[in-house]
């Protein structure tokens, strides 16, 4: 897995975010979570950075207050996630959640979920190796 350190602007300290084709996972010095997913869920991911970076949230996209949502299925424990992305502090927001089986409410932290926030220069460089591993031609 490929993966960068970033400094979180909610946190003020260094995450990590890494990556293939089929997985993610956000990593802190306490916290951690990891999903597997099919290649077209990655696919799915880069598309609502690039969505995310390129606009102000133009009302594409599937939207949970604010958000831009993608929900897949969890490889690894068998159970629906969910990637949720948007603006903020002056940077992009990213949430992984699992476990949202039968819910709406996709906060992250009381689901099983985990924020990251990093900056648009970062989330250009993250979604720009990303989209590379996850390309359909790879």
């Amino acid at each position: 897995m490929d993966g960068f350190r970033f400094n979180d602007l909610e946190r003020m300290t260094f995450v990590g975010i890494y990556f293939s084709a089929v997985s993610c996972a956000f990593s802190e010095a306490v916290e951690d979570i990891e999903v597997t997913f099919i290649p077209e869920d990655g696919q799915a991911f880069v598309a609502l950075l690039e969505q995310i970076l390129v606009s102000q949230q133009s009302g594409s996209g599937q939207t949970h207050e604010g958000q831009l949502v993608h929900r897949f299925k969890n490889l690894d424990g068998d159970e629906e996630a969910a990637f949720l992305v948007c603006e903020r502090l002056g940077g992009i927001k990213m949430t992984l959640v699992s476990g949202v089986e039968g819910t709406d409410n996709l906060s992250g932290s009381e689901l099983g979920g985990m924020s990251v926030c990093i900056s648009r220069e970062d989330t250009r460089t993250l979604t720009d190796a990303f989209s590379s591993c996850t390309s359909p031609t790879n």
